[in-house]
């Protein structure tokens, strides 16, 4: 994944389950990446042993918000539930637990630090496996330096360039100047001033910017986009431009 896509929902495949007693509460986590391990808690859903599935269906779960995917683009996702629990639970993994040697599968040890299940030591599983957890997000944009040499020059003033390629399909690049931290809204509209597309809406540093579009799920014609800027010195900044999409 990448910084900024947007996540709506995960599906958990559970392949064995046994209650015992009362159903014991899990939680399904996201989690930040810290230092390449899981790291803080970005969402939570919980539900009761008794509600996994494990007829190869899996459980889908919607996020009460959509999740913007912070830096560095990766999130850990999984169950957790407490050492009390008298519960047991298993997910499908790939073809006798090998996984590609990725290192994905993670767990939190009995001494309380996380693992990878083939890290050499005595509280993993010694096996890479690959858990079958899936995803459901869009990509979001992608900002980055214009030029990477020139990453650390700040613009003596703002700017919307015009998109390259133009015409395009389905992706173009668009390129904008800020001269000052900002808060900064890219949108991109059709002929009839509906918005098709949020590409950017929030706070940015100054700097050389460009931003990816993907129009793959629109329609070939005439699109305009408009740039809107609040610098952090109290300076303001409007620019629209038409881009042509060809299919």
């Amino acid at each position: 994944m990448y910084k900024d896509d947007e996540v709506s929902a995960v599906r958990y495949y559970f392949g064995y389950k046994n209650v015992v007693g009362s159903p014991d509460t899990i939680s399904l986590n996201i989690r930040t990446s810290k230092d390449g391990k899981p790291g803080d808690i970005l969402r939570s859903v919980k539900i009761t042993s008794d509600k996994i599935d494990t007829t190869g269906n899996g459980n889908l779960i919607f996020l009460d918000s959509t999740l913007v995917v912070p830096e560095p683009g990766v999130i850990f996702v999984g169950a957790e539930w407490t050492s009390a629990s008298d519960d047991t639970l298993a997910f499908i993994t790939d073809k006798n637990g090998e996984g590609d040697k990725k290192s994905r599968a993670w767990e939190l040890n009995k001494d309380k630090l996380w693992g990878y299940f083939d890290q050499p030591g005595d509280n993993t599983w010694g096996l890479d496996a690959d858990i079958w957890i899936s995803l459901f997000y869009k990509k979001g944009p992608r900002i980055i330096d214009a030029v990477e040499k020139d990453a650390k020059k700040v613009p003596a003033d703002y700017a919307l360039e015009q998109n390259y390629p133009n015409p395009f399909n389905p992706s173009t690049t668009i390129r904008f100047n800020l001269k000052t931290g900002a808060r900064v809204s890219l949108k991109v509209y059709n002929i009839l001033g509906m918005e098709v597309a949020n590409l950017v809406n929030g706070s940015m540093p100054a700097g050389q910017k460009a931003v990816s579009f993907n129009a793959s799920k629109l329609s070939s014609g005439m699109y305009i986009y408009s740039l809107r800027v609040e610098g952090m010195d109290g300076s303001k900044f409007t620019s629209v431009r038409k881009m042509m999409l060809l299919k």
